[in-house]
């Protein structure tokens, strides 16, 4: 697998800052067109692609969500996946698994990475006796 291209990369080839090329890949009305043409061009060549993950971070909203279960070979549960690819997928949603393999401290786990990812909905198939069948809340 080659290595990724960064926005590092593509400032380092153009002589121009980090800031300046990301401003100018998302078309951003203070950085000049000449300026934008060149870093498209310099992006293409190196064949660029955005981070996204990267990017949602920095943002509030993103087309993510999560879906959380115990098992993803389990004919159930792909069933349920099955259904929430296709649904999500005509919204433009992407969608990240998390297989707990039935343990407790692996949904809590995976669920806080989801958090950290602020992704915008999880789906979740608790373990038995998860976190999510006792009476306390989680919240946002």
């Amino acid at each position: 697998m080659k290595k990724r291209v960064r926005l590092k990369d593509i400032a380092s080839a153009l002589n121009l800052s980090i800031t300046t090329v990301s401003r100018a890949l998302n078309n951003k009305s203070d950085i000049s067109r000449e300026t934008k043409q060149k870093v498209l061009e310099v992006a293409e060549i190196l064949d660029y692609r955005p981070n996204y993950f990267a990017k949602y971070l920095t943002e509030d909203h993103n087309n993510i969500l999560g879906i959380i279960v115990p098992k993803i070979n389990h004919s159930y549960f792909s069933k349920i996946m099955e259904g929430a690819f296709y649904e999500a997928h005509k919204r433009g949603y992407f969608i990240i698994i998390g297989e707990s393999l039935d343990d407790q401290e692996e949904e809590a786990n995976i669920l806080n990475q989801f958090l950290d990812l602020k992704v915008q909905g999880i789906l979740v198939a608790p373990v038995f006796q998860s976190l999510f069948t006792k009476s306390e809340s989680i919240s946002k």
